[in-house]
């Protein structure tokens, strides 16, 4: 049911379409605010893309305008005892800053031909993604017909999987969980030699996790289109610390 064009020529033809301002969407913002089904308060939006000759991404937040947020009070208040302060911290409600809305959750997708990669949230799964592309290309821009729709289906290679992959439902990338250093107290009186074993830092789990994203962009687009995506995405910024 959907178009002969795949879906990364659709959302970039999507982005051009002129909203009722006369600007395109991507140029407005506003244009790509969309409404979540079944929750009336919340509000989704493509806040950032891009758009070149191979593929089209960019974010997806989730936020509800006006919506407060729990707040933990550590700093205490001037005529508070000092049981009240040694006892708990005060629990309130506060609005966002004027001008600014908390966000609740933020995803990223990459989308080259009919392929897509999804970098989910909790609060943005793939379906809020599936919905989302199906009101932007058909309800907001027109690019698909009344009766399309977006529907992300996932395929696994059995050889790098295992197993039937009638069982799989979805895949989780992340880093290694670092090993606990255990050691045997030393025998008294007799020298030995100790290997420190250096535990993984935090640095380190981000540098594994870009190296396990990086490996993937090269396999879909190949190491030079790979580069420029990141060159796009993430540029390099120089100045003083």
């Amino acid at each position: 049911m959907f178009p002969a064009d795949p879906l990364s020529a659709a959302i970039a033809r999507a982005l051009i379409q002129r909203g009722p301002d006369g600007r395109a969407i991507g140029e407005n913002v506003n244009h790509r605010l969309a409404g979540v089904p079944g929750n009336e308060d919340a509000r989704r939006v493509v806040n950032d893309h891009h758009v070149d000759d191979v593929s089209v991404f960019g974010d997806l937040c989730l936020f509800s305008p006006g919506k407060m947020q729990a707040i933990l009070a550590t700093a205490a208040r001037e005529h508070q005892s000092l049981e009240d302060v040694m006892r708990a911290f005060s629990v309130a409600e506060q609005a966002a800053p004027q001008g600014t809305e908390y966000l609740h959750g933020m995803a990223y997708w990459l989308a080259i031909g009919d392929h897509v990669y999804h970098i989910a949230h909790s609060s943005l799964p793939s379906k809020a993604l599936e919905e989302y592309l199906t009101w932007l290309l058909r309800d907001c821009a027109g690019s698909i017909a009344p009766d399309h729709f977006v529907e992300l289906v996932s395929e696994f290679d059995r050889s790098q999987i295992g197993g039937d992959l009638g069982d799989v439902k979805s895949i989780e990338v992340g880093g290694l969980i670092p090993e606990t250093v255990r050691d045997t107290p030393p025998d008294e009186g007799r020298d030995r030699v100790v290997d420190v074993e250096e535990r993984e830092t935090i640095g380190d789990r981000l540098m594994r996790g870009f190296s396990a994203a990086r490996r993937i962009l090269d396999d879909m687009v190949g190491p030079v289109e790979a580069q420029k995506i990141i060159d796009v995405a993430c540029p390099l910024k120089s100045g003083p610390p």
